[in-house]
């Protein structure tokens, strides 16, 4: 599964989509699993740039993968 996803980066694809869904709350699973990743990858104060709309999902801060 590792060297299908590095192949897959290789040729400029993009391995991994995740669909989440909660009924008519259909959001809020993929809205904690984004906090938790953004907490656990950046600081608390990107975290707290991200939520008030001062740091861009395209900044390095959120870009970044996460440490080993």
């Amino acid at each position: 599964m590792k060297k299908l996803m590095d192949d897959m980066v290789a040729d400029g694809s993009t391995p991994w989509c995740v669909g989440i869904e909660s009924g008519a709350a259909t959001g809020w699973p993929a809205t904690d699993w984004m906090e938790e990743l953004m907490l656990r990858t950046t600081s608390p104060e990107n975290y707290d740039k991200w939520v008030a709309g001062e740091l861009k999902f395209a900044s390095p801060e959120v870009k970044r993968p996460p440490r080993p």
